[in-house]
């Protein structure tokens, strides 16, 4: 897709949620192509590459997973941010590992879905391509802020961890003093293994925002596994 209007492809088999999300980019100053599978998505992006597409997850004929997959053929594939009522670990574990910039859940809370496409607009280029994310997936974190309902969640990579403190990066910054949820995609005893935590610091670097985490809680289980992940013996928690 050409021009200045930055062009995004809403891709869901549900006519009401097309509409719904296209009527609201559309009035936000975004152009608006619609796709009501996966099949027609791909051939959408093939013909005429968007800046954005925003992916429905269980579909017909070919779903959004699939389609995150075909991309990883494709050059220089459009940041996705991914659409689903599945808000679940097996969801945001295949999400993560197919590429996608971030998810939001539905029923959709259409401020944040417009903040998030913002955010992975501006932020998509400096992400790791999806052809990196299964190498580097013990390292690759969902970030969603508690409190706001529909609050979307943001794929990065954990750069630290210590029962102390965190460092993840992010394609967006994060209101300093926050309360998060930080989910990987690995499970302990068939849970999201995951730490709620306090932003407390912000800054920008070449590869994203770079948050400080402190005041960390977890289960003594999740974090055995997730010191032994990122390298810290499970003795040292």
């Amino acid at each position: 897709m050409s021009g200045e209007q930055e062009q995004i492809l809403v891709v869901d088999d549900d006519i009401h949620v097309r509409k719904a999300i296209a009527n609201i980019l559309q009035a936000a100053g975004y152009g608006v192509q619609t796709a009501e599978d996966g099949a027609v998505a791909l051939t959408a992006i093939r013909l005429s590459r968007p800046d954005l597409v925003l992916l429905d997850a269980v579909m017909p004929v070919l779903d959004g997973f699939a389609v995150l997959r075909a991309l990883r053929t494709t050059p220089d594939p459009p940041p996705v941010v991914g659409i689903t009522a599945i808000s679940d670990h097996e969801a945001f574990a295949r999400f993560l590992t197919t590429g996608a910039v971030a998810y939001v859940c539905k029923p959709i809370a259409m401020r944040q879905l417009l903040q998030v496409v913002r955010q992975a607009i501006d932020g998509g280029r400096q992400q790791r391509g999806p052809q990196n994310a299964e190498s580097l997936r013990d390292h690759m974190v969902g970030v969603r802020v508690l409190g706001p309902a529909g609050a979307p969640t943001l794929l990065g990579e954990m750069k630290e961890v210590t029962p102390e403190h965190a460092r993840v990066i992010l394609i967006a910054p994060l209101e300093v003093g926050s309360r998060v949820r930080v989910v990987l995609h690995v499970s302990v005893a068939g849970r999201a293994l995951g730490f709620e935590a306090v932003v407390q610091w912000c800054a920008a670097g070449p590869q994203g925002f770079v948050h400080g985490l402190g005041a960390l809680q977890a289960s003594k289980e999740a974090w055995d596994r997730l010191l032994t992940l990122h390298g810290v013996p499970a003795g040292d928690s």
